[in-house]
């Protein structure tokens, strides 16, 4: 553990160093916040977890300010306001990501689990959820994780078990 601490920590002063000398580079604050995102995840204590996904989400954030039209900078910087319970702002990410990709799979499947998951009654939609987890199935019909989690929902959502064994059956075949 203390090694990969170590190895985050330079990364974070390497990223630090690349945003101070080359500030409008959005590509050097992504990877600041990824880096960010990774040390939190990869961090036990919440509070020190929480204060790293606070930093994730301005470092995210500023490269945004730098590209508005990059879906993985929305879509990392909802991963950072989800570990931190800001459920409107996540959801309003990921479907900016799929707004701005509206043919990634990978953006539809994201937003899609999220709505479905969602701990917040207000962001929790799993009307648009299957709608979502739905259109990254048509778009990568190949992908056995978006056949599951379709599954799962057709069976906790709809209840339509026909569907979701069907679903589920597919993932397992590919």
């Amino acid at each position: 553990k203390e090694d990969a601490e170590e190895a985050f920590s330079e990364a974070i002063a390497r990223f630090q160093k690349l945003t101070k000398e080359f500030p409008k580079k959005a590509l050097y604050h992504r990877q600041l916040g990824e880096t960010y995102l990774a040390l939190g995840n990869h961090s036990r204590s919440w509070p020190e977890a929480k204060d790293t996904f606070e930093d994730a989400e301005r470092a995210l954030s500023r490269a945004i300010e730098l590209d508005r039209n990059d879906a993985e900078l929305y879509s990392l910087r909802g991963q950072a306001y989800a570990r931190m319970s800001e459920n409107e702002k996540a959801a309003d990410d990921y479907a900016r990501a799929v707004d701005l990709e509206p043919s990634n799979a990978s953006r539809h499947h994201t937003l899609g689990h999220f709505l479905f998951h969602a701990n917040d009654p207000n962001v929790r939609d799993k009307v648009r959820a299957l709608k979502h987890e739905k259109k990254a199935v048509e778009l990568a019909p190949r992908n056995p994780q978006f056949r599951s989690s379709l599954g799962r929902m057709y069976w906790h959502g709809p209840h339509d078990r026909d569907r979701a064994l069907q679903e589920l059956q597919t993932a397992i075949e590919l």
